[in-house]
């Protein structure tokens, strides 16, 4: 954790963390996906825009080579950079201050003349555990989901104890994006594979399933796919294709 008291305006605050790996690629986290981006920038000597290196990453960067997997995991500013030099060194963005605002010449709000605090973590694991384990638990860090419903009921009782109303995900590459109920009453359950193949797995409910449905993003929609089926008492069995996002609404029974 870094706590900066920022007094000055036009410029940035990074921290950079040399890996010494030998690699020509990464990945970072982007919206449903993980992205892999090639370390060697393009020519970009001609564009409009000057190149400033970094790229777009949720909080989640990952560089691996034939022994180990180092990973930068951040809550704040989406922004990072990995060096082309042999240090192969992840710069992670604190926060970028600068004086010329959208729609105006002079601005406040950009200069973040302010204390400010960040919080990031460093994840060194063996290589055999595979890139996909390293993203999800970053995820896990970077968004804290805990995967439980304030708003599960028994039947005919009260609210149920945080220790018994947890959803439980399982399967490979899958990440939990989102757990709400909705307006209706629906439990919405959302979530996506990350890997590059076809997966499957099942979502475990505190609750006993009256019906399933496969919804499109607006969350109203069905979305006219097999996707899921209710498989048990309060159990449900998915499939997703690659990069696949999936929304399952659920009415308790």
């Amino acid at each position: 954790e870094t706590s900066v008291d920022n007094t000055m305006a036009d410029h940035r605050l990074r921290v950079v963390f040399p890996t010494n790996m030998e690699t020509g690629t990464f990945h970072t986290a982007t919206p449903f996906c993980r992205q892999e981006r090639a370390v060697e920038r393009e020519d970009t000597h001609d564009a409009i825009e000057t190149d400033t290196g970094v790229v777009p990453s949720q909080g989640v960067t990952i560089l691996s080579d034939s022994v180990r997997l180092f990973s930068v995991y951040a809550r704040g500013l989406y922004e990072v950079e990995v060096f082309e030099d042999a240090t192969r060194a992840v710069a992670l963005t604190l926060f970028r201050s600068f004086s010329r605002e959208v729609g105006m010449t002079e601005g406040g709000m950009g200069r973040m003349k302010r204390r400010m605090t960040f919080q990031y973590a460093i994840d060194i694991r063996s290589v055999t555990e595979g890139i996909q384990e390293a993203f999800i638990a970053g995820m896990d860090w970077r968004c804290g989901t805990r995967w439980v419903s304030a708003h599960a009921r028994l039947s005919d009782g009260p609210v149920l104890s945080r220790s018994t109303s947890f959803l439980t995900l399982r399967g490979k590459d899958v990440v939990l994006s989102s757990y709400r109920l909705s307006d209706a009453g629906r439990h919405l359950v959302r979530i996506y594979n990350a890997g590059a193949d076809a997966t499957r797995g099942t979502i475990d409910l505190p609750f006993d399933i009256g019906d399933v449905q496969h919804i499109m993003l607006d969350e109203e929609t069905p979305a006219g796919l097999p996707g899921c089926k209710k498989t048990g008492s309060s159990t449900i069995a998915f499939e997703l294709a690659p990069a696949e996002i999936a929304t399952f609404a659920v009415v308790p029974s």
